[in-house]
């Protein structure tokens, strides 16, 4: 039984590395060893009828060393072929696997193109059909209308002015070419600021944001600029996922090294979407927590390693949103640069938390 298994393990390790029988080094040992046996049988009898003794014995020996070399040779021979065959086999199954990387990457850049396209396209046209609203006007225009003739002007210029400034960030952060700038900051005037900001948008989409803060929040140790780009980013995603006429809450509350970060928040009475079998977010250092909890669908599991990807959007092909997906990549560029933590829990149908640490003091 042992004898068969040992036969097994070496012709499979043969056939896995693509040798037939007659190129697998271990079944011409075999083959040579018996050869060698018959041969040498011949020569006893060839030459106990046909010499004395000590020839017969001279001549299995001379056969034997020989046959042993022969097996030797042969052996290191197809050893060497079969390690070849095996690193070209290895060899091919990277470059299959650079392909495919090579194929994805052109799709990508493809798709990237076509949503920049897109994207720019939409308030070019708007500009453009304002200003000939206005060239080709056989009336004289109201200081009115000129006046959100320049808005709409405006907003278009800035929408596409903030699509470049966020490429041109993805780009530095990539490069580790990010300047961040640390002092201690009150985090509250930041969240204030933001939510005013995304109020318009909120709004527009029957959405309600809810903001808990504690009474007492220590400084956090942080660059307040592009804090400010990571509060933006989540609370915008999140308006622009979840479901209308819903609530979003947007919460801070100070981490304790080893407890739980979803405990923590509850104690403030914010919401945190995790299923059961979540983890507690035990791992981060001494930090303010950022949580923004939507209504939306829900991130899958499979997917919540990649949303924080770049242009993660394009790759899921979610076509009824704006935007590449440059968001919360570049809200995970910013965070980790401060040394923070930054994730995503969720529950199918009830939506998503996406929290982010800032650390409150530097490290020595």
């Amino acid at each position: 039984m042992q004898n068969t298994n040992q036969k097994n393990i070496w012709w499979k390790s043969c056939r896995d590395q693509g040798l037939g029988l007659w190129e697998c080094p271990s079944f011409l040992f075999i083959f040579a060893g018996i050869v060698t046996i018959i041969l040498m049988l011949v020569a006893y009898f060839v030459a106990s009828f046909y010499a004395s003794p000590e020839i017969a014995i001279a001549s299995i020996a001379s056969v034997t060393i020989f046959m042993v070399i022969i097996s030797y040779i042969v052996d290191r021979a197809m050893n060497k072929v079969a390690r070849a065959r095996k690193e070209l086999m290895q060899s091919n199954a990277l470059l299959q696997k650079a392909l495919h990387k090579a194929q994805k990457s052109d799709t990508l850049r493809e798709n990237f193109v076509s949503m920049i396209v897109h994207d720019l396209r939409a308030p070019l046209v708007g500009i453009r059909f304002l200003a000939e609203s206005l060239q080709n006007s056989k009336r004289i225009v109201s200081l009115t209308e000129c006046h959100l003739s320049g808005k709409a002007i405006e907003a278009s210029t800035q929408k596409m002015l903030r699509f470049v400034q966020n490429l041109l960030l993805v780009q530095k952060i990539e490069a580790k070419a990010f300047p961040i700038i640390k002092k201690n900051v009150n985090i509250t005037p930041l969240l204030r600021s933001q939510i005013a900001s995304q109020k318009a948008f909120a709004q527009k989409r029957n959405v309600t944001l809810k903001l808990f803060i504690p009474k007492k929040l220590p400084t956090c140790f942080c660059d307040p600029e592009n804090t400010e780009r990571i509060i933006e980013n989540l609370i915008h995603n999140a308006v622009k996922y979840t479901k209308e006429k819903s609530t979003i809450s947007i919460g801070v509350f100070l981490h304790t090294p080893g407890k739980s970060m979803r405990e923590e928040a509850k104690q403030f009475r914010i919401p945190w979407h995790a299923p059961t079998q979540d983890e507690n977010f035990t791992h981060a250092s001494a930090a303010l927590g950022i949580a923004v909890t939507d209504a939306g669908q829900g991130v899958p599991q499979k997917e919540q390693q990649k949303i924080f990807d770049k242009f993660h959007q394009i790759i899921a092909h979610q076509k009824k949103t704006e935007g590449v997906g440059l968001g919360l990549a570049i809200a995970k560029g910013i965070t980790q640069a401060q040394g923070g933590i930054i994730g995503v829990t969720s529950v199918k149908g009830r939506g998503a938390t996406f929290y982010c640490t800032i650390p409150i003091k530097s490290k020595v």
